[in-house]
């Protein structure tokens, strides 16, 4: 289920070892040079006592033979040699968490030879990760957009459809309106805004009158996070204010006309904004056939133009009221 986009433009080949030539350009791909006086060619010099020119020669023998062996990928640039390690040469094994043996060509840029060890993974590795192999999560977020599938996550996590679905892995479509009776544990990745967000993403454990478990990471380098990490009774059991609105506000009054107006319309936007622009040019026009139905008849503006005065009429009359 996981995969590269082939289209996408931030994949990058991995560095090469470079055996330099003559010419002035040089690859634009990322590399690393090595001669006698890099650290492994110093490290040549050092144990077997040769001189620059020996190892320079020794070099491209020792390359010569590794891509004779199928273990190195030889490709030039100009007269550059690059050398990559082909990954299908790579074996796997399982450790015992005995650490690696230090690398000596870098024993004289550090003081600590013997790597450290996270015990935490290899606590984990060891002892609970034969336990995680069988689940799944899936998304719920309105990025899911293949018609249907939504819904039969959400069956699946209420365990009405199979194969069962251990984890979901929400955005705020599952903080409102939507009841998972049996839901036992709620994870947050940062402190929600207010403490009524707060009430209703937690609020959605324990709708049986069981016990729920929340858990709510605060991020470091948030300081809306650090803050409530601090303060945590003010999100946690914090006051739910009343919502209140400004009816004179602007943008909102803006938004809402737009949304009428959309409405008017009945333009179908479909899944993708190639439907509505032209995006093989720059300027990023409309389409003439969406274009052609943005254009209102005065039989539609004025059903509009009804339709807004209808909506705000009555805050008109709060306002004058007040």
């Amino acid at each position: 289920l996981w995969g590269l986009d082939p289209d996408n433009p931030s994949i990058y080949p991995a560095p090469a070892l470079m055996r330099p030539g003559e010419a002035a350009r040089l690859p634009r791909e990322s590399y690393f040079k090595i001669t006698a006086r890099s650290l492994l060619g110093r490290y040549l010099q050092r144990s077997l006592q040769l001189n620059p020119a020996d190892v320079e020669r020794l070099l491209d023998m020792l390359l010569n033979v590794l891509v004779g062996w199928g273990l190195l990928r030889e490709h030039t640039y100009e007269d550059h040699r690059l050398y990559r390690l082909d990954a299908g040469c790579i074996i796997w094994r399982l450790g015992d968490g005995t650490p690696p043996q230090p690398d000596p060509i870098w024993a004289r840029r550090t003081t600590d030879l013997t790597p450290e060890v996270n015990r935490f993974f290899q606590q984990f590795y060891m002892e609970s990760s034969s336990d995680l192999a069988s689940l799944e999560a899936r998304e719920h977020t309105a990025q899911v957009v293949t018609p249907g599938e939504r819904e039969r996550r959400e069956r699946r996590f209420r365990g009405i459809e199979d194969p069962p679905l251990p984890y979901l892995v929400c955005s705020p479509t599952m903080e409102l309106g939507i009841d998972i009776a049996d839901l036992d544990a709620v994870h947050m990745r940062n402190i929600p805004p207010t403490p009524a967000n707060y009430a209703q993403r937690s609020g959605r454990a324990g709708r049986q009158g069981q016990a729920g478990l929340i858990m709510a990471y605060c991020g470091a380098y948030s300081p809306h996070d650090q803050y409530f990490f601090r303060s945590r009774e003010e999100m946690v059991a914090g006051s739910v204010q009343a919502p209140r609105i400004d009816l004179t506000n602007e943008a909102l009054i803006r938004a809402h006309v737009h949304a009428e107006w959309l409405a008017t319309v009945n333009l179908p936007l479909h899944q993708s904004v190639e439907n509505v622009i032209n995006i093989d040019l720059e300027t990023l026009p409309m389409l003439d056939t969406v274009a052609a139905q943005l254009q209102l008849s005065d039989h539609l503006l004025g059903t509009l133009r009804s339709r807004i005065e209808s909506i705000i009429a009555h805050d008109r009359d709060e306002l004058s009221s007040s």
